[in-house]
């Protein structure tokens, strides 16, 4: 998790830099209309069990039910709990994710504020955004000044913003002045189903991370405390992300979501204490699962929850009411079959069936136009003589019609052998007149390069022909000269090959540590320590580095790696 992060930050921080360079978008109509088939890309910026991953998840599928194509893509594995039916693309960490949207697509939509700006700057199709809330919409007074003008110079780039209550449209209005469409969420059936006996166990059922402070998972732990200490056999269930660094009570991690509707249905009461939401689903899935709920009157649950007719309301932070609500339900059986009933007629109100015909009209409306570049062709110098595929082509010229940066890298294949290839980024196009100073990566299908073309082809030739004490010697010079941290990083990792290539195990080990130090988030290190684990025979540590390595991906932020790493070992 803490490489995760170390990308994330990293990330963010050069769109951080390169945002204010970036323009809203402006369309035009296309001259003519998209292909048969509306091509959809939706951006995930994580794909942990949580209701807003699963709203996006549950788009994807069921306009793939209707006709639609859909691309997800994310920097994570694709994720086990959810059947996912739509195409589900992985873009390597280091790489900036709009960076990965294929050449065909009709429409982008972006998930996250943080994401708007490169999604509009890869001028690929209309940007939607869709907002399903979170602090930078119901706690902006407490959000600084600095990320209030980023967040909200980022609010004015995209197209089109979507978001998933009245409510919310409201907020966004009120701060961001942008108007948004409402499609509301709701639930999938065939997991989301009444219960068909009250369980025997009294459970009693909170959903959310406690990296998410404002749904106050503690304060519902607190309230079954009070509870129990009044003589009530009631035990506190768990449902997170990730395992938390403080359990309460029974934790479930990242259910399969069969799994997550038993768990519903075994439940005998729903809690749900958010300071704000936007569109809660928990609240409405426990609903549909015959399980009463107790929530707060955020300005989420208000689109559908109504204080004693399908829930119970408490106020927000205040523990003891909570365990008298939960004292209330235990004992008043007529009341509880009453919000049981009320809550199956108000789940059945949001099938995924009307909203997404709805939704899949509105992104073909907008899918009709294309994005206006604000740069020219003749802006450009190609630097070497390379040619492209067609959708290639396309993809280059969309993205040097927006882009903020000055000199724009591809990536080139080099072959060492039959299994194992290297990658390298070369410049090839480069402004006429600089703008920003800034460079970008593009990932493009990879063309194959010889290895004379190489910068170390020396080296590497001596390196093919296994003479590898010479090899080190011609990469150690090279190393000696460069004083470019991540070109050091790709010498290191030669060095490093060269090493346990020749048998110099304990030698390639220090040089190891000096690498994970100073270049924690590059692959190709990882992989040569697997390369020296499989020899010690450790299959425990093996499989660790294996599940780092699909983790991460090709180490595309690095000047040069191998290719396909994860599946080298």
């Amino acid at each position: 998790m803490t490489l995760v992060n170390f990308f994330r930050a990293r990330e963010f921080q050069l769109r951080v830099v390169r945002q204010k360079y970036i323009t809203r978008q402006q369309l035009q109509k296309q001259p003519h209309k998209f292909n048969n088939i509306l091509h959809v890309v939706y951006l995930l910026g994580h794909v942990s069990v949580c209701g807003g991953v699963k709203v996006i998840l549950e788009h994807a599928n069921e306009l793939f039910k209707v006709g639609a194509q859909v691309s997800l893509l994310s920097h994570f594995p694709r994720p086990d709990w959810f059947d996912i039916k739509a195409d589900y693309i992985q873009i390597p960490f280091g790489l900036e994710l709009a960076r990965g949207i294929p050449a065909d697509c009709d429409l982008v939509v972006a998930t996250y504020w943080d994401q708007l700006a490169a999604c509009v700057e890869a001028c690929a199709a209309p940007v939607v955004y869709f907002e399903q809330g979170d602090f930078h919409l119901w706690d902006w007074e407490r959000v600084s000044e600095d990320k209030q003008k980023l967040i909200y110079h980022l609010y004015q780039l995209p197209s089109y913003i979507i978001t998933c209550s009245h409510t919310g449209a409201k907020k966004i209005k009120e701060v961001f002045q942008r108007d948004a469409l409402v499609f509301h969420n709701a639930l999938n059936n065939e997991v989301f189903f009444p219960k068909k006996e009250l369980s025997k166990e009294k459970w009693i059922l909170g959903v959310g991370s406690e990296h998410t402070k404002f749904k106050r998972i503690p304060d519902i732990w607190q309230a079954c405390q009070i509870v129990q200490s009044k003589g009530y056999d009631i035990h506190f269930k768990w449902v997170t992300q990730s395992n938390p660094t403080k359990p309460l009570g029974t934790v479930v991690v990242n259910p399969p979501q069969p799994i997550l509707g038993d768990i519903y249905r075994q439940a005998q009461i729903y809690i749900c204490a958010s300071e704000y939401e936007t569109f809660p689903l928990p609240p409405l899935e426990a609903m549909a699962c015959g399980t009463p709920v107790i929530t707060t009157a955020n300005d989420g649950a208000l689109a559908y929850a109504v204080d004693r007719e399908n829930c119970l309301y408490f106020t927000c932070g205040d523990t003891d009411q909570l365990a008298n609500k939960i004292i209330t339900l235990l004992e008043d059986q007529g009341l509880y079959n009453h919000l049981q009933q009320n809550g199956y007629k108000t789940a059945s109100r949001f099938q995924w069936q009307e909203i997404i015909s709805q939704l899949k009209t509105f992104y073909e409306e907008a899918a009709q136009h294309q994005a206006i570049p604000i740069h020219q062709e003749t802006d450009w110098v190609k630097l070497m003589p390379i040619s492209f595929s067609p959708e290639d082509q396309r993809t280059i010229a969309q993205f040097l019609g927006h882009t903020a940066a000055d000199l724009i890298y591809l990536p080139f294949v080099y072959e060492l052998n039959e299994h194992c290839k290297l990658t390298r980024w070369h410049p090839i196009f480069q402004r006429k007149l600089a703008l920003s100073g800034q460079v970008d990566h593009l990932y493009l299908s990879f063309q194959v390069l010889p290895l004379e073309d190489h910068p170390y082809y020396e080296a590497i030739s001596v390196f093919v022909a296994e003479n590898y004490t010479e090899a080190f010697q011609y990469f150690k010079k090279h190393l000696d000269t460069n004083n470019n941290p991540q070109e050091v990083a790709v010498l290191l990792r030669w060095l490093i090959w060269c090493l346990i290539k020749a048998k110099l195990y304990s030698e390639a080990q220090s040089l190891l540590n000096k690498g994970f130090k100073n270049h924690p988030g590059f692959a190709d290190l990882y992989y040569l320590y697997g390369l020296l684990v499989k020899l010690s025979g450790n299959d425990q540590e093996l499989t660790i580095i294996r599940h780092n390595l699909t983790l991460l991906g090709d180490a595309v932020g690095f000047p040069e790696y191998i290719k396909d790493v994860y599946t080298l070992l």
